[in-house]
């Protein structure tokens, strides 16, 4: 009987395990004479990925199937007079048996050969392979982020500390550098960390800015509410409307310690806590933003605001513990700075943002901020 139920689940569990066939090829070469970097995604009998041209970087996405013989995969575009898809690009492309992928490329009349091998990272001299987003890449963002470079647009002091501007040269994404005004050994751990991240939204305008497509609208935009020797805070706001017809913008509170270059939670600066501080996310976390945070930063805004949070009532109201357990925050020159978190199900409007003057949280602050 045992050896019965044995074979039963071994059965089931190989039945499980080949129902469901996906592979993911990742290739470079060459279409006609122009470099490119392939991604193909195969789920059961349908294919699609995207490509780009390492000249301009930019996804374009295609799909279709594969036989025995070989795989026909087609580019599709909107057309915005019928809305309907139609196909400007084709590839008949099959893999060989040394696993390279061969075959030919047309659009319109224009037909060229294309020749694809898999993708070898070691090849790639990446300037940018030690940081943690580098290595978090698969290899075809980590060929096109290997070849990103950044262009001064402008400088300005800040509490002493010089901030430059750059852009990547390609999709135009800008962001920040620190300079002169901090130990060397602390610009470069900074700014190590300010270059993954101006890597990582640069490498999003590339998947989300096809160029097969008339939704090309990205933009990244960041305010600094905080520079000094300790603390760099700003909050980042990326809108794009490549997924959808209408654009949508996510908001992104970054705060750093600038001798570290670490992110900061906001335990790491105040903390209420009687026990040691919890991991983000961890079940002791969630416990104590339930229990203990959400409670405190209502008060002081009762304290600090009377009129305003008793002014607000119904379901959308603030002036209730649960609206400040996980609320969005910033650091600002005068305290920290909040806004209610409120469930996406309630369709409430964003709340107002509120300054908690740092002379009110001396007694939770756990580290230098000014």
């Amino acid at each position: 009987m045992k050896r019965f139920l044995a074979f039963v689940l071994l059965l089931f569990n190989s039945s499980f395990l080949f129902a469901h066939i996906e592979q993911l090829f990742f290739l470079e070469g060459t279409l006609g004479n122009k470099p490119i970097a392939m991604r193909i995604h195969r789920e059961e009998d349908l294919y699609h990925g995207e490509y780009f041209f390492l000249s301009d970087k930019k996804n374009i996405s295609f799909r279709g199937e594969c036989n025995s013989k070989d795989c026909l995969l087609s580019v599709f575009v909107m057309n915005q007079e019928t809305h309907k898809e139609e196909s400007t690009e084709v590839f008949r492309i099959s893999e060989n048996n040394d696993h390279t992928w061969s075959g030919t490329w047309r659009k319109g009349s224009n037909t060229v050969n294309i020749l694809l091998k898999p993708i070898d990272v070691s090849k790639f001299n990446h300037p940018y392979k030690d940081l943690p987003f580098i290595k978090s890449l698969d290899p075809y963002s980590y060929v096109r982020t290997s070849e990103l470079k950044f262009s001064a647009v402008r400088t300005k002091k800040i509490n002493g500390i010089t901030v430059e501007w750059l852009k990547e040269t390609i999709s135009g994404v800008e962001f920040i550098r620190l300079g002169k005004g901090l130990p060397t050994e602390v610009l470069n751990k900074v700014n190590t960390t300010l270059t993954g991240l101006h890597l990582a939204k640069s490498e999003g305008s590339f998947w989300c800015n096809p160029s097969t497509t008339n939704l090309k609208d990205y933009k990244f935009i960041f305010n600094i509410s905080l520079l000094n020797k300790s603390i760099l805070s700003l909050t980042a706001l990326t809108t794009s409307n490549c997924f959808a017809t209408t654009p949508e913008t996510t908001t992104e509170n970054i705060t750093l310690d600038i001798k570290t270059g670490q992110q900061l939670s906001l335990e790491d600066i105040f903390y209420a806590g009687n026990k040691t501080i919890p991991a983000v996310n961890s079940a002791e976390w969630f416990d104590y933003r339930y229990k203990t945070f959400g409670a405190i930063i209502h008060k002081l805004l009762l304290n600090e605001y009377p009129d305003k949070m008793k002014a607000s009532t119904g379901a959308c109201s603030y002036n209730k513990d649960e609206a400040w357990q996980f609320p969005d925050w910033k650091l600002g020159e005068k305290g920290l700075l909040v806004k209610a978190f409120l469930p996406d199900y309630l369709h409430c409007e964003k709340s107002e943002e509120f300054l908690i003057p740092y002379t009110k949280l001396e007694e939770y602050r756990k580290r230098e901020i000014r």
